[in-house]
């Protein structure tokens, strides 16, 4: 009796490599769209203007469909990475950032569902107001769940470089969200430090913020998710086997 087959076929490395290949695409996609977008969009400041203004007026469709494309892929990569860093966080501490971490990226599809006004007018219409609670709904969840990543992997082994990178990155930027929810609250409380005002090189200060934590954070972690990936053991796929005499 002779037994015909087809060789086993690894399914389950493949896909987490390709949902954590998103983690590196994302940020680079949506760093060189708003880059672009804000060299060549009429009449915008990149020095002045946050890339948020980029939603306002002609081609305001790019920089939106930017934003939620960004968000969208994050949603992806996120799939990734909690499958690789299972092991090594454990279960609870997992889905504690992972929960924060997907209200971020909700928080960017949110940014290009809803429109800002323009640049220095009041931004006290509803869709305004949407975009500042997405503004804080990006960067409030995603400071926590880099604490909770940073506090589990310090004190893990092997893991403590990653977890100090999560805190040096994650605590800075809480205080900085802290006084955005407050201006959403009172924003004459925090007249002359956040807010829609004309700051000079704010649009600058901005963009160098959103490259040297949450994009790099992505692609930095993305990049050990795809070493782990490559290292742990495939999951396969029996064929059916046929037999005849």
């Amino acid at each position: 009796m002779l037994a015909f087959g087809t060789p086993s076929v690894s399914i389950s490395r493949g896909r987490t490599r390709g949902l954590l290949w998103a983690g590196i695409i994302a940020p680079i996609l949506f760093a060189a769209t708003f880059m672009i977008d804000g060299f060549l969009k009429p009449g915008y400041s990149v020095d002045n203007e946050a890339i948020s203004y980029l939603e306002v007026g002609a081609y305001g469709w790019v920089q939106q469909a930017n934003f939620i494309i960004f968000g969208l892929l994050l949603v992806v990569f996120l799939v990734g990475y909690m499958r690789v860093m299972r092991p090594i966080l454990g279960q609870g501490w997992l889905y504690a950032a992972s929960v924060f971490l997907i209200l971020s990226d909700i928080g960017w599809i949110m940014s290009g569902l809803f429109i800002p006004n323009t640049f220095l007018g009041p931004q006290f219409t509803w869709p305004a107001i949407m975009h500042q609670i997405a503004f804080d709904m990006v960067f409030l969840p995603l400071t926590i769940g880099w604490l909770i990543l940073g506090i589990k992997c310090l004190f893990t082994r092997g893991w403590r470089g990653y977890g100090i990178y999560s805190l040096i990155i994650g605590i800075p930027l809480c205080a900085f969200t802290s006084i955005a929810v407050i201006n959403l609250l009172d924003p004459a409380a925090v007249a002359g430090i956040i807010g829609n005002q004309n700051a000079p090189h704010d649009g600058i200060i901005n963009r160098v913020m959103l490259l040297i934590a949450p994009l790099a954070w992505y692609i930095i972690s993305a990049a050990i998710g795809l070493r782990l990936a490559k290292r742990q053991p495939e999951t396969s796929t029996a064929q059916p086997i046929s037999e005849r005499a």
